[in-house]
């Protein structure tokens, strides 16, 4: 069919908008596709570019059709994509606000007007109301335009209203409100385009734009979901839902906040905001670096937020809290901070060295006490003491202290307080221990007996395996108290010296002797120096005129054998 130049010239500008347009939304949804996490939002958010996509495709054929038919049909499919668009956007906005679908009934509902929108459309050639006049060169609009319009209308203000609201409330805005509002106002521009357009056919405004009329509201629909993609793609949205990302990240028992690089701190969890947050008169790092106890603390704390190079740091607040505080570099200006509460296993720090500084005073009145009893006792008893000292010190120290590393590296506090208990059953047992050597009253192992003793010697830092052989007799005090504290301090050298995971003790009962094995897989030596520890071992041992030897293959492991016989 002919064709004037005039309508060749208004072909030409409708393709050169609408061809980019769709090849540029069709390539950000393949993008999106490919990449995004394939949930109900990124589905939800497809559909409704797909009847954007079915509207300006439409658009295309339609005006490129040969002849008045195929013009007609094309015009039915791009009015499908225009009724339903409305209808897609306000179940995405929907979806994204409350991430899930709304019930079968309410979808149902919904789809009701703009299912008879177009069959208004589809059947027009029989009632013409929607188009008064139609041939292949112009149309005008008839009195069921404007009561559909209007529907979908509704539609897409109730939608841009919904997905403005929400959109502007997520985290990831806070203190960046002007881009939160542009990007929720961009979602507008279609509407007021298709309603520019409407009021010009109606002869109610000019056409002010330097080119040929057309509705370039598909071209305003794509701007805007490609300004809403932007952001998307830079949060991640279609990565994890709005909804479930807060409620994951308020849950977290962690205090976060992110921190922007002029010091303003935004978009922090419950966690932080119930503890330091609490504390802050206004959400600027400035006050929350007041919070540190001492100037130099004050320092250190500002220092480490601004070093990328820091592991943590050990905060310590005016309320007599302790956090654990870590930092990453989110992009190259923000900084996100997380508070880890550690403040029971940094009391505990301080009981332990507070009880170790008595310990150390215990230990200079028993070095006096020894003095005395240099001139009222015999060479044995002094040696006696001081060896019980070495043993007992010795293992609850480095056992309390091993512990209490492994409960403050426990940031979630899962298994503090079960290491806490074994700290305070292993330090009472070691001060009634302690006493009984202080006053020279040997422990009355006739009463616990040997096994079980070994056995209270087990602990979080090493894997102790106890075997037996034999009918278990109860050795006599001197005896069972010799292979206990040597089975005591192999486990204090096994941790200490050997970093030892494993240690395996075997008894082995005879009629006429006891034998004791004890190996541990520590790190071993090649040449054996018999400090206080190991001298003291023979010392009991012979004693008892028993027999112990140690020994190593250099590579792994420590060993050690000792024997007592009964008569």
């Amino acid at each position: 069919m002919p064709i004037s130049d005039i309508l060749a010239y208004e072909i030409y500008i409708i393709l050169l908008f609408h061809i980019p347009a769709i090849l540029v939304l069709i390539s950000f949804c393949t993008y999106l596709y490919l990449n995004a996490k394939k949930s109900l939002i990124l589905y939800s958010f497809l559909t409704l570019s797909g009847m954007l996509l079915i509207w300006m495709v439409s658009k295309v054929l339609k005006t490129v059709s040969p002849n008045a038919s195929i013009r007609w049909f094309f015009i039915v499919t791009q009015y499908f994509g225009v009724q339903f668009m409305g209808y897609c956007l306000f179940l995405f906005s929907y979806i994204y606000t409350k991430n899930r679908l709304p019930s079968k009934k309410f979808i149902a509902f919904l789809a009701i007007p703009p299912t008879f929108s177009f069959l208004a459309v589809l059947s027009n050639p029989l009632h013409m109301q929607f188009y008064s006049y139609y041939d292949f060169y112009k149309d005008h609009f008839g009195p069921l335009f404007l009561p559909i319009q209007s529907v979908q209308y509704l539609y897409l203000l109730a939608g841009i209203l919904l997905l403005s609201k929400n959109y502007t409330k997520q985290p990831e805005f806070e203190g960046r409100q002007l881009w939160a509002k542009f990007f929720a106002t961009v979602t507008l521009i279609p509407i007021f385009g298709n309603l520019y357009y409407i009021l010009f056919k109606l002869g109610i405004l000019e056409w002010i734009f330097p080119i040929p009329v057309f509705d370039f509201s598909p071209i305003a629909g794509t701007i805007a979901l490609i300004l809403f993609i932007i952001p998307a793609l830079r949060f991640r949205f279609f990565d994890i839902s709005p909804f479930s990302y807060r409620q994951i990240f308020n849950q977290m028992p962690t205090g976060i906040v992110f921190v922007t690089e002029k010091g303003q701190l935004y978009a922090p969890n419950r966690a932080f905001q119930t503890t330091l947050g609490a504390q802050l008169e206004q959400p600027t790092m400035q006050n929350l670096l007041h919070l540190a106890v001492s100037n130099q603390d004050y320092l250190l704390f500002e220092t480490f937020y601004k070093t990328n190079d820091a592991v943590s740091f050990i905060l310590e607040t005016h309320d007599n809290h302790f956090y654990r505080v870590r930092q990453r570099s989110i992009n190259k200006r923000d900084v996100l901070l997380s508070f880890s509460d550690i403040t029971s296993i940094m009391l505990l720090r301080k009981s332990l060295n507070i009880k170790n500084i008595a310990l150390l005073e215990i230990n200079k009145e028993l070095e006096t006490l020894s003095g005395k009893a240099a001139e009222l006792s015999t060479t044995r008893i002094k040696t006696a003491i001081a060896q019980n000292l070495h043993d007992i010190l010795g293992h609850s120290l480095t056992i309390a202290l091993c512990t209490a590393d492994l409960a403050a590296n426990d940031l979630h506090g899962e298994t503090s307080t079960e290491k806490l208990e074994i700290i305070y059953n292993l330090l009472t047992r070691s001060l009634a221990d302690l006493k009984n050597a202080v006053y020279g009253n040997p422990l009355n192992f006739q009463e616990t007996s040997l096994i079980k003793s070994i056995q209270q010697l087990e602990n979080p830092n090493i894997e102790l395996q106890l075997v037996y052989q034999g009918t278990p007799y109860e050795l006599d005090s001197e005896k069972t108290e010799a292979f206990f504290r040597i089975c005591q301090e192999a486990v204090t050298n096994s941790i200490r010296h050997g970093k030892a995971k494993k240690i395996h003790i075997f008894l082995r009962f005879f009629p006429e002797k006891a034998e004791l094995f004890i190996i541990d897989n520590g790190v071993g030596c090649r040449d054996i120096h018999k400090s206080f520890g190991l001298s003291g071992m023979e010392s009991r041992i012979a004693e008892l005129n028993g027999t112990i030897s140690f020994g190593s293959d250099g590579n792994q492991g420590f060993h050690i054998y000792a024997k007592i016989e009964y008569h």
